[in-house]
C-alpha cells in the first residue's frame, strides 16, 4: 500500500513542530531527500516512510511506536489538524459512540481523500467497558491511531486507559479501558448550535 505525499509532508511537519527544523534536516539526509520531496497527492512506496520513521527513531532514540503514537495525537493537536479533530468529533455524543465509529474511519477518509487507504478497523466490546480496536495491517497504524484515541477520550471528557500491542494475525489492537465516560465536562463542540 503506498502512502500518498500528504502523509510523508505530515510526518516531517510533525517532526519540525515536536523537535526541531535541524531534526528533520538530519533525518532528511539519512533518507537522501531533497528539499521539497513531496508531492501531497501524489503516491510514494511505503518504504520510504518507514526509513523516514527508522531515522527519526535513532535520531531521537526513541521506540518506533512512540514517535507514531506522539504523531497521531499531533495529528489531532496540532492547528493544521483542528479539522480533523472536528470530523472525528461528529462520531457521536459519547466516548463510546466515537469508539464504534472508528470502524467508518477509513470509508469516511475516503470521501475526505479517495486516494488515501487506511486499514480497516474493527471494534468489539467485553465487560466492565473494556474494548478491543483491531487493526489490519499495518502495524504502524496501531500506534498512530491510539495517539488519536487518547487525545479524544481528552476531547469527550473520558477516563480511559489504553494500550497498543501488535496482534498475532497481523496488524495491531489497542485496547481500551473506559473507566469513566464523563471524567470532566470535555471540550465544547456545537453541531448547527446544539452542544454536544
Amino acid at each position: 500500500m503506498d502512502m500518498l505525499g500528504l502523509v510523508n509532508r505530515a510526518l516531517r511537519s510533525f517532526l519540525r513542530d515536536m523537535q526541531s527544523d535541524s531534526l528533520w534536516q538530519q533525518v532528511a539526509g539519512d533518507c537522501a531527500l531533497g528539499p521539497e520531496p513531496f508531492e501531497a497527492l501524489l503516491p510514494y512506496e511505503d518504504a520510504l516512510s518507514y526509513a523516514i520513521l527508522t531515522a527519526a527513531s535513532e535520531r531521537l532514540n526513541r521506540p518506533e511506536a512512540a514517535i507514531l503514537e506522539d504523531f497521531g495525537q499531533w495529528l489531532v493537536t496540532s492547528q493544521t489538524g483542528l479539522p480533523l479533530r472536528r470530523l472525528l468529533r461528529f462520531g457521536g455524543r459519547s466516548f463510546t459512540d466515537f469508539l464504534w465509529s472508528l470502524e467508518e474511519l477509513p470509508d469516511r477518509a475516503r470521501l475526505a481523500f479517495p486516494l488515501i487507504r487506511l486499514p480497516d478497523v474493527r471494534l468489539s466490546e467485553g465487560r466492565e467497558a473494556t474494548f478491543v480496536l483491531r487493526c489490519a495491517e499495518p502495524f504502524a497504524f496501531t500506534p498512530i491511531l491510539k495517539g488519536v484515541i487518547d487525545v479524544m477520550a481528552d476531547d469527550y471528557g473520558a477516563l480511559i486507559l489504553s494500550e497498543a500491542v501488535p496482534a498475532a494475525s497481523g496488524g495491531g489492537e489497542i485496547r481500551v479501558q473506559l473507566h469513566l465516560d464523563n471524567f470532566t465536562t470535555g471540550q465544547r463542540f456545537d453541531l448547527a448550535g446544539e452542544r454536544l
